[in-house]
């Protein structure tokens, strides 16, 4: 047998150290000897145990992989935590309706859950024929009256109301507190076919998308409340699909005597798992902060059941800086946004709370802002509009997670002054309103908007989207610029022209200026604001299956 021979030595610096003699050199034939017969009468129990580990190894990745939140196709345990956080928050505390709701959210993730994985290996023509054989419809096709923005009321079908009663039952009695109240409820529905790939129909074609990536479609509240389940899922007139929209709100609570929003949600959350779509949720600033308050709720919620992995983005406040311009803002309200700082406290807290959320912490942040920005140098920075200093905040405070996002409506620019009995003035006023060339309008102020930001964060290249932009056909209410006089400005051969230059922007702004990373055009559908009518939808309402432009 080998002989070893241990010896304790002294180093420098006073540590003792052993020292291992090896065997003489006349005993290495006999521990050769001794290891090979060893290793032969164990090989098999070394690879078993190598096979063993590796089994173990690949079996904690699997089970890893299958717990991630957000990710495509994954039903997790963690979104439900999300909406529970939710229903828990100070403002809904006491709201047993709210979290009622919530619990109907949470008992139909729980239901569907099981389901999915097998989903997974049937293609997506396959799943979709799938629910039409064994879902029937969601919605009912409703030939009540035109005026579709009034006149739609929703009410429960058998086939929704079966459907809200198994997934309740499913899980009354892993949670009968919660749910004593849900196995009784009836869904509203809205008043369309579920096709979970419309595309509306013409006979006019206009060609590829350029850098369609790169452009999203904004859900008006005409499709979002009244038929989810025909948002647009390919660009009209084109080949191309929709990968991105923007959603302005997550529900509206003067729609709730209407519009069930867990059918809606339900259906928008399929719509955009479906179809692979990425998000930029949009929550609202005003005066009010517990309408405020009561939307982030709304925002959040929505947000956790939909998924970080389809979350673009959050914007914060529309055109916060055009409050003080509204008819029914008081000077408080004025004074509290920018000089009270409320605006500002606002998105602190809205983004510490969303990155409490697992998977939303890198979420990309923005607020949108309009052309009215540019009022100063670099931005106007008024006590009642004090975008400069907000913007040096969050760019000190966000650094590049901050996005910039404007919207650029030449269609509603003011500046434009022609002489309305002059056709030819009116014809160039209209190649600079609906160029996307260096020299026209929209392209222009987009990079004085660049240059604006570059002053204020010392970077040529920040992140920036267009948030809206867009042409109404026919002329909106809300257009009040001389241009409304000129002969066609709202009408379809403008509309033509705008949609298919912006169709054929590759999103360079010229003259040196960084290109614009991300656009949104505006919108899937006709749709009211503010109690007004506009037209900038690409298809005209609920109702019809043509393209606006056919």
């Amino acid at each position: 047998m080998a002989r070893f021979e241990v010896e304790v030595l002294s180093s420098d610096d006073g540590a003792d150290n052993v020292l291992l003699r090896g065997p003489n050199a006349r005993d290495c034939p006999a521990i050769g000897q001794a290891a090979e017969a060893a290793l032969s009468r164990h090989r098999f129990a070394i690879k078993l145990l190598f096979a063993v580990l590796g089994v173990a190894i690949l079996v904690v990745c699997l089970l890893r992989a299958d717990t991630l939140p957000g990710q495509p196709d994954q039903r997790t345990a963690d979104a439900n935590t999300d909406v529970q956080a939710d229903a828990e928050s100070a403002y809904f505390e006491n709201s047993a309706s709210f979290l009622n709701r919530v619990h109907h959210i949470q008992s139909e993730d729980l239901a569907r859950s099981a389901t999915r994985t097998a989903a997974q290996v049937v293609d997506t023509r396959a799943k979709h024929e799938a629910k039409k054989e064994t879902v029937s419809s969601i919605f009912v096709v409703d030939d009540g009256p035109e005026d579709s923005s009034d006149a739609i009321t929703l009410t429960g079908t058998n086939d929704a109301n079966a459907r809200v009663a198994t997934r309740t039952n499913s899980s009354s009695s892993e949670d009968s507190d919660a749910t004593t109240s849900t196995t009784t409820t009836t869904a509203p529905t809205t008043t369309q076919v579920v096709e979970p790939t419309f595309t509306c129909t013409t006979p006019v074609m206009l060609g590829n998308m350029t850098a369609a990536d790169s452009k999203g479609l904004a859900i008006d509240d005409t499709t979002f409340s009244q038929c989810p389940s025909l948002a647009l899922t390919k660009w009209p007139n084109t080949h191309n699909r929709i990968s991105s929209v923007r959603l302005f709100k997550a529900w509206d609570s003067s729609w709730d005597a209407k519009y069930d929003r867990k059918a809606i949600w339900f259906t928008l959350r399929e719509y955009i798992w479906e179809n692979n779509i990425k998000v930029l949720f949009g929550t609202l600033i005003s005066c009010n902060e517990t309408a405020d308050d009561a939307d982030w709720a709304y925002v959040k919620e929505l947000m956790g059941y939909i998924g970080w992995y389809y979350t673009m983005g959050l914007a914060i406040g529309n055109e916060v800086e055009l409050i003080h311009k509204h008819p029914s803002s008081s000077p408080a309200c004025n004074a509290r946004l920018f000089q009270g700082k409320y605006f500002q406290n606002k998105v602190d807290a809205r983004i510490q709370d969303m990155d409490k959320m697992e998977g939303f912490s890198s979420a990309p942040l923005t607020t949108v802002m309009g052309g009215y920005v540019l009022s100063g140098a670099p931005f106007i920075n008024t006590p009642f509009a004090g975008v400069a200093d907000f913007f040096r905040y969050v760019s000190g405070r966000y650094g590049r997670r901050w996005v910039y996002t404007w919207n650029v409506y030449p269609y509603f620019d003011p500046n434009v002054q022609v002489n309305p009995a002059d056709p030819a003035a009116c014809g160039i006023v209209l190649y600079a309103a609906q160029s996307f060339a260096v020299d026209g309008m929209i392209t222009t102020q987009l990079r004085s908007l660049r240059a604006s930001t570059q002053a204020v964060t010392g970077r040529w290249d920040d992140v920036t989207w267009l948030g809206e932009t867009g042409w109404s056909f026919p002329q909106a209410t809300t257009l009040h610029t001389p241009m409304s006089a000129c002969p066609g400005f709202s009408g379809p051969e403008n509309f033509l022209k705008y949609y298919q230059n912006f169709m054929n922007w590759d999103l360079s702004l010229g003259q040196g200026a960084h290109p614009i990373n991300h656009v949104f055009f505006f919108t899937m559908r006709d749709s009211i604001n503010w109690q007004m009518s506009e037209y900038f939808g690409l298809v005209p309402d609920c109702k019809s299956k043509l393209c606006k432009l056919h």
